[in-house]
């Protein structure tokens, strides 16, 4: 598995590829910049540079559909198999099955709660191990409760609670040091080597429709290894999704 998600100046090389290849397919390609305007009415400067500007090259790729991820991953599989010095005879570029992300990002743990050892958000200087919405609590759950619609039926709402010993002010660094995303290559790499798998961008799986790592906007909950989140349709796009692959060997 690639082991960091896949980032804005990898996606710009695979569009300059299809701009000669085939103009009408890149336009179909191109990110949906638009989706900062959707989460923030004020970060215009996000909608024009997030994607374009040198400084967010490292960054992760976000407003990606999953169509588009799949699209991307053909590229990298063509692109192998048109080099003569490659290792492997035949391989496919692939986003991860869920099975095969929850392993990886348990890094050989089965019972890890998350990327890397232990139940805590913070090491044991203060410092947060993923880029995430930081309540300030090490120790941040999601309860249920349940409220009555104008149909008189119950719907359930999912609200978000801080441990009872939050750790804050005890830290000399109470954020994760990012204002939204931060470089796909950040934080602490997990036992097998990769970065981020937890925070910063929530991450498509093969499975249509699921992520897991949790992103920069989402509560702690979400970083947690098993924990799933869901979107709606292959052409959809967030300003917290984005993907890594892996590369499966299929002939040697």
């Amino acid at each position: 598995m690639y082991d960091r998600e896949v980032t804005n100046i990898n996606y710009r090389e695979f569009l300059s590829y299809y701009k000669i290849k085939d103009p009408e397919i890149y336009k179909t390609l191109l990110p949906d910049t638009a989706v900062w305007r959707k989460s923030f009415s004020y970060n215009d400067p996000y909608v024009k540079h997030y994607f374009r500007h040198p400084a967010y090259n490292e960054f992760p790729v976000l407003g990606i559909s999953y169509h588009q991820a799949q699209l991307y991953c053909e590229w990298l599989t063509e692109l192998y198999h048109q080099n003569p010095e490659r290792d492997y005879k035949k391989v496919i570029y692939r986003l991860p099955t869920e099975a095969e992300w929850i392993y990886v990002a348990n890094g050989g743990n089965e019972a890890a709660i998350y990327p890397w050892e232990g139940s805590y958000m913070r090491a044991s200087n203060g410092d947060i191990k993923a880029n995430c919405l930081n309540f300030g609590s090490e120790v941040v759950y999601r309860d249920t409760l349940y409220k009555k619609d104008d149909n008189g039926l119950f719907q359930e709402i999912a609200i978000y609670r801080a441990g009872p010993h939050n750790l804050m002010g005890a830290a000399e660094s109470l954020n994760d040091g990012a204002d939204i995303t931060a470089p796909s290559k950040s934080y602490w790499p997990n036992a097998f080597g990769l970065y981020n798998m937890a925070g910063n961008a929530c991450e498509m799986v093969a499975e249509v429709g699921i992520t897991h790592g949790g992103s920069w906007n989402d509560p702690e909950y979400y970083s947690q290894n098993h924990v799933r989140q869901f979107y709606t349709g292959e052409d959809s796009a967030s300003s917290k999704r984005g993907f890594r692959f892996v590369m499966e060997v299929i002939e040697y």
